[in-house]
């Protein structure tokens, strides 16, 4: 009787561990001598084993994302949620937690600690800031009695000098979920772990005023790009035609002021009104220099002409 032996082939995750031992030296070169390599290897392992799909997704991009958290030096297990390893549109991902963001606060050397909380509706929460700033927050226990999400706030306690607050409100937080390319995922960390995901908008908002090294700085900002983070308090450009109305407003302004209705130049429509136009003293169609366009009211009235007022954001008042 013939015994055959069936070929078995490895495991997914035992040929996932033997891809990484042979990036051993690229991954301990970034991990420096913080972390150990088999360290690093375990924690991996434990990221897939949490999310088995990252075993399917494109390999190229998995072990980039494990180079990342090799450069950042944090631990992917999920277990102290500083970093995760998720699948997303075929591809892995890495996102770091907001203890992550601590984590790497805390290598400055300036930073003792950073908290962060979510405030719900039937908390008692109170916060002053100014000169003497004060913060008060007494959480509801009961589940029942919790009530919605109102915000969150993080708290950062520096070495020397006193302790800085974040404060944002739901809304706010909504606003950044609303720009993350996962944020709409219905496997993202949006969905599983938004409490989480609201420490991390808010404590990523504080991190802009905190003593940072220019290493953190750089890491942070390589965070931010791959995770698509846009900060919603950086004023966002006019929306196209605000030009049109602001002129329509200042010339509405003028008329009411003087009590004289600006007179336009024949054939000027609005298109051609707030298109740009020659600099002063530039020729004319008839060789001549061309005036900027005054509002006929006095010739010595003191008043800028629509475009200069334009260009000055409209040193009149407004409506």
């Amino acid at each position: 009787m013939t015994t055959e032996t069936a070929e078995r082939k490895p495991a997914p995750l035992a040929i996932f561990r033997t891809q990484l031992e042979e990036r051993e030296q690229t991954l301990t070169a970034l991990l420096q001598e913080d972390v150990p390599f088999e360290l690093f290897v375990t924690a991996a392992q434990h990221a897939v084993l949490r999310q088995p799909e990252l075993l399917t997704v494109n390999r190229e991009s998995l072990f980039a994302s494990l180079r990342e958290a090799a450069r950042l030096r944090l631990d992917i297990s999920g277990a102290l949620g500083r970093a995760y390893l998720i699948p997303y549109k075929g591809k892995a991902q890495l996102i770091v937690g907001y203890q992550g963001l601590i984590e790497l606060s805390r290598r400055s050397g300036e930073v003792a600690g950073v908290e962060a909380h979510v405030i719900y509706a039937g908390d008692e929460f109170a916060v002053e800031f100014g000169t003497s700033p004060s913060l008060h927050h007494f959480p509801t226990l009961d589940p029942q009695k919790r009530g919605d999400r109102v915000g969150a706030y993080m708290v950062a306690r520096l070495r020397n000098g006193p302790p800085h607050v974040e404060l944002m409100t739901s809304a706010e937080i909504e606003q950044v979920r609303g720009q993350a390319p996962a944020g709409s995922s219905k496997v993202g960390p949006w969905t599983t772990a938004y409490d989480e995901m609201a420490k991390k908008t808010v404590t990523r908002r504080g991190m802009k005023w905190l003593p940072l090294s220019a290493e953190v700085v750089s890491q942070l900002a390589a965070i931010d790009e791959a995770e698509g983070w846009h900060d919603i308090s950086v004023a966002e450009p006019p929306p196209e035609g605000a030009g049109s109305n602001a002129r329509k407003r200042l010339v509405g302004r003028v008329q009411r002021i003087t009590g004289k209705a600006p007179v336009e130049a024949p054939g000027t429509t609005e298109a051609a009104a707030v298109a740009p136009e020659a600099a002063p003293g530039a020729p004319g169609p008839d060789g001549a220099p061309e005036p900027a366009q005054r509002l006929p009211i006095d010739e010595d009235d003191g008043l800028p002409t629509i475009e200069e007022a334009l260009a000055r954001q409209a040193t009149l008042p407004l409506e």
